[in-house]
């Protein structure tokens, strides 16, 4: 584990001297591991998720509905650790993964269709995160059979980086 306080050039070394402690125990045709620093303030970080459920937040009251039914429980636990979880009025999940409804378009706006109506049927729901990078393109054709937004969470997430990219550019001395 990782303490905050800990001065970053020794714990990278730390961990390069663990990683070097089990190389002979590694498969001789993998690639040399790289331990590399990184400031995560030099660039801005965005999850698809939060950027999506705070745009939904917006509107008020929302739900989540994605493919998968592992991602219920862990978008839950997502909007609990950022503070969304107010306004979530829950996670509806579709059986198969975002890969297998890409692979059937079709079938997939139906099911996400069924899906969104599930949500609304929680009550007071006024808008709906379509999440999963492999939905983004099944997210516009049902926006007009529905009577609240739907956000795509791949749309809003290049918004933000837009939006961020721009910011920075603009706080950059000339």
């Amino acid at each position: 584990s990782f303490l905050l306080e800990k001065d970053v050039d020794v714990a990278a070394q730390e961990v390069r001297d663990k990683v070097n402690r089990i190389l002979p125990q590694l498969p001789r045709t993998i690639l040399q591991p790289v331990i590399e620093k990184m400031d995560m303030d030099a660039a801005p970080v965005l999850g698809l998720a939060e950027v999506a459920m705070r745009a939904a937040q917006a509107h008020g009251r929302y739900a989540i509905v994605t493919g998968g039914a592992a991602w219920g429980p862990m978008l839950q636990r997502l909007a609990v650790s950022l503070g969304l979880d107010k306004g979530l009025a829950g996670v509806v999940t579709v059986e198969r993964t975002g890969a297998e409804l890409q692979a059937d378009p079709v079938a997939a706006q139906a099911l996400l269709l069924d899906a969104c109506h599930q949500a609304l049927a929680q009550g007071g729901v006024q808008s709906i995160v379509i999440g999963g990078a492999a939905l983004a393109d099944l997210a516009a054709p049902l926006a007009p059979q529905l009577p609240v937004p739907l956000i795509d969470n791949v749309r809003v997430g290049l918004q933000a980086a837009w939006a961020a990219a721009a910011r920075a550019a603009a706080a950059a001395p000339a």
